[in-house]
C-alpha cells in the first residue's frame, strides 16, 4: 500500500508480491492437472475462497456470540449463530438437545479441545459403556456421508462427536465440536468445551472461515 497524503492505492496481489502470486498460479495449475486421492484434501468452491478472502479476516473477536471482549461484533455475532444452525441442520441434529462450537481451527484441534474439557490428568480413552465413559466420535474423514445418511448416526450413540469442515464437507479449514446439552457424567459439556476452546487453547477465532 502506498500514498501521498490523504490518497492511497492498495495494490493486488499480481502488484504487490508478483513472486507469491506466481507461485500461487502454479499451484493452481498442479491442482488443475493433478488427480490427487488425499482423504484430507478437497477442492473447495469459488464461494468458500471469496468468503475467505473477504473483510471479515480483519476483524478480531473473542469469546461467545453476545459475550465479545472487543466491540464491533455484532455482525460477526450473527455470523457465527448462523454458522452454529447451519452446522446442526446440516447433520439433522435436534437443537434443543446438542449445541455446538464453531470455532476450532481443525478438527485436531477440536479433539484436543475436547480431552481438555472431560478428563483429568492421568485419565484414560476407554470403551464407554463398560466403564461409564464419555463416548465421544472424530467423524472428519466421513462427515459428508452422515450428513447425507448414508452411513451410521453418530449423533444416536455419542455424547460428543468432531468433525473437520475441509474434507468430505469441502469447506474451508476448520473444525466443529457437537455436545450433548444434557448434563453426561455430571459434566456440563457446553460449558466445558466452549471453555476450552476459548480461552482454553485457542483465540481469536476466524471469522472469515466460519460461515463457509
Amino acid at each position: 500500500m502506498i500514498g501521498n497524503g490523504s490518497n492511497f492505492v492498495d495494490h493486488g496481489l499480481s502488484e504487490a508480491d508478483p513472486e507469491v502470486r506466481s507461485i500461487i498460479d502454479k499451484e493452481k495449475e498442479r491442482q488443475f492437472k493433478s488427480l490427487e486421492l488425499i482423504a484430507s484434501e478437497n477442492f473447495t468452491s469459488r464461494a468458500v475462497m471469496e468468503a475467505v478472502g473477504s473483510c471479515l479476516t480483519n476483524k478480531y473477536s473473542e469469546g461467545l456470540p453476545g459475550k465479545r471482549y472487543y466491540g464491533g461484533n455484532e455482525y460477526i455475532d450473527e455470523l457465527e449463530t448462523l454458522c452454529q444452525q447451519r452446522a446442526l441442520e446440516a447433520f439433522q441434529v435436534d437443537g434443543k438437545k446438542w449445541g455446538v462450537d464453531v470455532q476450532p481451527l481443525s478438527c485436531s484441534p477440536a479433539n484436543f479441545e475436547v480431552y481438555t474439557a472431560i478428563l483429568k490428568p492421568h485419565d484414560r480413552l476407554m470403551i464407554a459403556d463398560a466403564v461409564g465413559a464419555f463416548l465421544m466420535m472424530d467423524m472428519a474423514h466421513i462427515s459428508g456421508l452422515v450428513a447425507a445418511s448414508v452411513v451410521a448416526n453418530p449423533f444416536e450413540y455419542c455424547d460428543i462427536v468432531t468433525t473437520a469442515t475441509h474434507k468430505s464437507l469441502r469447506g474451508p479449514r476448520g473444525g466443529l465440536i457437537f455436545f450433548k446439552k444434557d448434563t453426561v457424567l455430571g459434566v456440563d459439556l457446553e460449558s466445558a468445551i466452549n471453555n476450552a476452546v476459548f480461552p482454553g487453547i485457542q483465540f481469536p477465532c476466524r471469522e472469515n472461515a466460519l460461515l463457509t
